[in-house]
């Protein structure tokens, strides 16, 4: 059964399922680890003061290893949901068909703003929120430190890509015209000397 608990480093709202807890997650806001909370409906579980049932230990283990196990599950990958539903598994390196560039779909594209950055060491694509560009971040698959720009989304590239799609067409078509133009003309040029050579 799901439920919503808050990340004890960024307090961003996140998904929970009881079947994960007591396991270390990361959190694919600000990639701090932490230990997933039981469910405030189980039996016997320790209640914080917020009521989300993280214990009384909870801070001391979330603090062991600020970056956490790189096999750790992360939020979105974990319980599929707020992310896109993970962050490598479902990505279809090509691009096309996951990112809308020649099929359906959106992919990992999100209805607020989330932007698709791919790790510059494992390839990995991180769902980035607008607030944090410009902010430096750890990889949760490899803990490469990077610094989010939108000129590394895959959003950016694909709008990029399309731009100069649009002009190399434009350009194709007034070429087109332009040859079309002028073989009208040294038609109508050949037409006029042939008359005149005949009635000259």
């Amino acid at each position: 059964m799901g439920f919503l608990y808050q990340c004890p480093s960024c307090q961003q709202e996140l998904s929970g399922e009881a079947s994960f807890a007591g396991q270390q997650v990361q959190c694919p806001y600000c990639q701090a680890a932490h230990v997933h909370p039981k469910s405030p409906d189980a039996a016997g579980s320790p209640l914080d003061e917020d009521g989300l049932g993280m214990g009384a230990g909870y801070e001391e283990e979330a603090d062991e290893d600020p970056l956490g196990d790189p096999d750790a599950p992360v939020m979105g990958e974990a319980f599929g949901g707020g992310l896109g539903g993970g962050l490598g598994d479902d990505y279809d390196e090509g691009g096309e068909d996951e990112f809308g560039i020649g099929g359906e779909g959106t992919g990992m594209e999100e209805s607020d703003g989330t932007l698709s950055i791919p790790c510059p060491k494992c390839g990995q694509v991180l769902p980035t929120p607008p607030e944090m560009l410009g902010e430096d971040a750890a990889c949760p698959y490899c803990n490469e430190v990077m610094t989010l720009r939108k000129e590394d989304s895959l959003e950016y590239k694909k709008e990029r890509e399309e731009y100069y799609r649009m002009k190399d067409e434009e350009f194709s078509r007034k070429a087109l015209n332009w040859a079309i133009t002028a073989s009208i003309l040294v038609g109508i040029s050949l037409i006029g000397m042939f008359l005149f050579l005949i009635f000259a």
